[in-house]
């Protein structure tokens, strides 16, 4: 049997105390080594991590009968904030920065403390869900507490450009009534 997701059981008290933990302090680490190396290695670390994880993630889908192109697109949200998380880390463009933060933040956030998820520890789908969502969560607090980036002023041109970028997968999702990741949960059959 399948262990079920209890919402502020422990595993998930777990998961939201290392996500609020880990990027101070992985932070701590680099200010105090003063090494702009280890900072790299962490910035590949993370990202690595996320890729990996959603990979094995897209293998997983597939294996249990998910092969429908369309539904093995990255069209939510979160995955595209992975991927503009990722940018913003290797690039420190404070603007990749702001579409991280509030994708990230505003997104991710919601999902790690509210999260539509059927399973639990140590079933792979909790790891994954949750790799997945505070990795985001982490890569932006990281940014914030190394490179000093914040919100400083709102590039609502930038931001509203890359919504624009995101809308037409929204309305393919709309319009095919599915939501990737979310309806395999839903279902209870990812």
């Amino acid at each position: 049997m399948e262990p079920q997701f209890q919402p502020y059981g422990l595993p998930h008290l777990t998961v939201i105390f290392l996500t609020v933990v880990l990027p101070f302090v992985l932070a701590a680490i680099v200010r105090r080594t003063k090494s702009q190396r280890l900072e790299n290695v962490i910035i590949g670390v993370l990202s690595a991590v996320l890729v990996l994880n959603y990979v094995v993630y897209l293998l997983f889908i597939r294996s249990q009968g998910v092969v429908d192109w369309r539904q093995m697109l990255p069209l939510q949200m979160c995955d595209w904030g992975m991927v503009v998380v990722i940018v913003a880390m290797w690039t420190g463009s404070q603007r990749w920065f702001e579409v991280a933060y509030f994708w990230g933040i505003g997104g991710t956030l919601q999902a790690v403390l509210t999260p539509n998820l059927l399973f639990g520890f140590p079933d792979w789908r909790f790891i994954s869900f949750f790799t997945s969502h505070c990795g985001i969560i982490v890569g932006v607090v990281f940014l914030m507490l190394t490179r000093r980036l914040y919100l400083l002023q709102l590039h609502a041109v930038a931001l509203l450009f890359f919504l624009g970028l995101y809308a037409p997968f929204a309305i393919v999702d709309l319009a095919t009534g599915k939501s990737l990741r979310n309806t395999g949960k839903q279902e209870g059959s990812l």
